[in-house]
């Protein structure tokens, strides 16, 4: 689909959360298999810009859901809280 349509919203998403997917699935294995290697913290992170590229053009829902899901996978849990407040008050505006 984004070869065809390479700004089309929802694709980027899907592509972006797909690009977590190996990081959430070594992260829950174990504690010794906890740390992902460098490449899939790259993926992860190329994911982030997604979702802040999709961001850039206005409110996206899932969007903020991945961000908010990246920060859990850092462990950086105040900005994965920040990311779902803003989905609370988008979800209370609709």
């Amino acid at each position: 689909m984004l070869r065809v349509q390479p700004q089309y919203v929802h694709a980027k998403c899907l592509h972006a959360w797909l690009g977590l997917e190996g990081i959430s699935m070594s992260h829950s294995q174990g504690e010794q298999e906890k740390h992902a290697t460098d490449v899939e913290w790259n993926i992860a992170e190329s994911s982030l810009q997604t979702f802040d590229e999709v961001l850039a053009r206005g409110s996206n829902i899932d969007a903020l859901l991945g961000r908010a899901y990246f920060y859990e996978l850092k462990q950086d849990y105040a900005k994965a809280l920040g990311e779902l407040n803003q989905v609370i008050i988008m979800r209370s505006l609709y």
